[in-house]
């Protein structure tokens, strides 16, 4: 059940449906070897929708029926026995140390408890400090929905400047700030269901505090701008009555500075680290915030500038939250594989354990590795 063989999804879901007469779904599971057949999603629309359909429901359920026969009668304590385990099982398969950054992303919360925030950075210091000095490559398991893009930043910067070689692991999800991360990698490893997204800034509306991407708000406040221009007879200021001229001035400048802080670290991460071409601008990037002019005319420059804004470009995707899979960007540039077959099974486990964990307690984050692991909970207010 590997990459190539995902797009023969199509052909098996219509063998299955004909055989049995009747609509049918497929489930992937922990063990790569077991295919489950259900009457949930219908198969009389495209291959892509039904696609769509079939990971839209492995998102939203997390359920796999194999999982109830396995796991079902183990303690809390258990489950994270199980999780600290597959942690050894990763680090011995790749031989290198193991943490993981997981957060409850199918738990009914608000998106404010399970955010890449500033308290993630002292976790993962701490998990930091429990790798010897001498060892220089790491892997990283992250599964996040996304947050802020400061604080990723600030974790990319504390992570690089300690370890030579970074190797980011997708089980299933890293979205928007935590797909951001990814390009400081030296390699991304993702499965056949696993995604990222498009990290375009999301920023709020003054009118309806609603968040919109920068590049769309800064549109709309263009407009209002010139909605206040008396001489502009043809946009209605009664649409941009909320909004006044320091209002939109900040806007504008914010919108700008958020897009190129956004592309711009996107290229420079990509150039320094995965493509190891970047070191003689560093101190010029990190003070000015601009990428020389010719970084564009290399190769690799080329590369990284069409990742960043394939990444960035709202208009590409359509929704910021909208997944981008493997077969996706297997071809953009990307030093990027799909996990092999032993790999992949532990980190379907993974994802599994991981779900049930945070769906039976109060918990919304762990940070783990093979010596220790720590919940965090924030209460909503």
């Amino acid at each position: 059940f590997s990459c190539f063989r995902l797009s023969n999804f199509d052909s098996l879901v219509r063998k299955v449906s004909k055989q049995n007469k009747k609509d049918c779904a497929i489930y992937m599971y922990s063990n790569p070897d077991n295919i489950g057949i259900y009457n949930n999603i219908k198969c009389g629309v495209s291959s892509s929708k039904r696609m769509l359909g079939i990971m839209e429901h492995l998102s939203t359920t997390g359920k796999f029926i194999s999982f109830e026969k396995s796991y079902g009668e183990l303690q809390n304590d258990d489950l994270l026995n199980f999780l600290q385990n597959n942690m050894k099982k990763v680090s011995t398969l790749r031989a290198r140390p193991v943490l993981a950054y997981l957060s409850a992303v199918n738990k009914n919360v608000s998106s404010n408890l399970i955010n890449i925030s500033n308290e993630d950075i002292k976790h993962f210091v701490n998990l930091i400090n429990d790798v010897p000095e001498n060892i220089q490559e790491i892997d990283i398991i992250l599964h996040s929905r996304g947050g802020y893009m400061i604080v990723a930043r600030q974790l990319v910067e504390i992570i690089r400047k300690r370890f030579k070689k970074v190797t980011y692991i997708i089980p299933y999800i890293a979205h928007s700030a935590a797909a951001m991360m990814t390009m400081s990698g030296d390699e991304i490893i993702m499965t056949p269901e696993s995604s990222m997204s498009p990290f375009d800034v999301q920023m709020p509306s003054p009118a309806s505090n609603e968040y919109y991407p920068a590049a769309e708000l800064k549109k709309i406040a263009n407009e209002a701008r010139h909605a206040h221009n008396p001489f502009n007879p043809f946009i209605s200021k009664a649409l941009y009555k909320d909004w006044d001229s320091r209002t939109i001035r900040k806007i504008i400048f914010d919108c700008s500075i958020s897009i190129s802080m956004t592309k711009n670290y996107t290229i420079y991460w990509l150039m320094k680290y995965m493509f190891n071409n970047f070191k003689a601008v560093n101190y010029k990037f990190s003070y000015y915030l601009v990428l020389p002019w010719w970084i564009r005319l290399t190769k690799n420059g080329r590369t990284a500038h069409k990742i960043a804004s394939f990444f960035t470009n709202p208009k590409i995707h359509i929704a910021h939250n909208n997944p981008v899979m493997f077969n996706d960007i297997s071809d953009i540039g990307l030093n990027i594989q799909c996990a092999d077959s032993e790999l992949l099974s532990i980190l379907r486990e993974t994802y599994i354990l991981t779900d049930e964990l945070f769906d039976r307690s109060i918990f919304t984050k762990l940070y783990i590795n093979d010596k220790q692991h720590v919940y965090t909970h924030k209460k909503e207010i």
